[in-house]
């Protein structure tokens, strides 16, 4: 019977040592592993620097010239309207310019609100208008620690890598970062766009943006 008993004792020692050995291997760095790699959004200005509208002798028209991908990117992230800065000393002539270039972005579905301008825009001769707006840029993590080890690890932590890749490959595909900031608010139908749509189809004109702007130069670097 003694040596029974001494045969449970060292039993339930062993089993004892295995619950305290099991219970080390839990990881102590679950927890910050989305604070170290934490995928964030930062608020920029997008902005670039337009020439008026060349004005035809009649008055009844002109060429407008927009960046490629500037409009994209209004419309793929844009969170605020499109802010038309104009030159401070204006002509007649250059305020039809500019009334020719807002009806050209209101038709476009481009909501906008003019600001006053302190400084002259004008440069190399040819008055500008400025165009900016808001969006959201991602600041994704930057991977790459290695310090950590990946053989001996009896405490089972997580490696100095972990969770980097997938934190900084979603940021990198987000198509506007402001969506884990904030969420956009549903639209409504646009009754007076559809209608005008229409009857641009019906008249075999261009119902789209796209082809409509004039090439004047490559879509990075807009942020600031």
């Amino acid at each position: 019977m003694r040596r029974r008993a001494r045969q449970w004792v060292g039993i339930v020692t062993v089993a004892s040592a295995c619950l305290v050995a099991l219970g080390g291997c839990e990881s102590p760095q679950t927890a910050d592993v989305d604070e170290r790699y934490e995928l964030q959004a930062e608020r920029r200005t997008f902005k670039v620097e337009v020439p008026l509208p060349e004005m035809d002798r009649d008055g009844g028209g002109g060429v407008i010239s927009m960046p490629r991908g500037f409009l994209d990117e209004y419309f793929r992230r844009a969170r605020s309207p499109m802010y038309v800065t104009p030159a401070v000393a204006v002509s007649a002539e250059d305020r039809k310019a500019l009334g020719l270039l807002m009806g050209w972005l209101h038709e476009r579905g481009v909501k906008t609100a003019v600001r006053p301008s302190v400084f002259p825009t004008a440069g190399y001769g040819v008055q500008t208008v400025s165009l900016s707006f808001e969006a959201y840029v991602a600041m994704v993590p930057q991977c790459g620690d290695w310090s950590g080890h990946t053989g001996f690890n009896p405490s089972n932590a997580n490696h100095t890598n972990f969770g980097c890749s997938i934190n900084r490959n979603i940021g990198l595909m987000l198509s506007d970062p402001g969506d884990i900031i904030e969420a956009r608010d549903a639209g409504g139908g646009d009754t007076g766009r559809q209608m005008t749509v229409i009857e641009k189809y019906r008249a075999g004109q261009r119902t789209g943006r796209a082809g409509s702007e004039a090439i004047g130069g490559g879509g990075v670097g807009f942020g600031q």
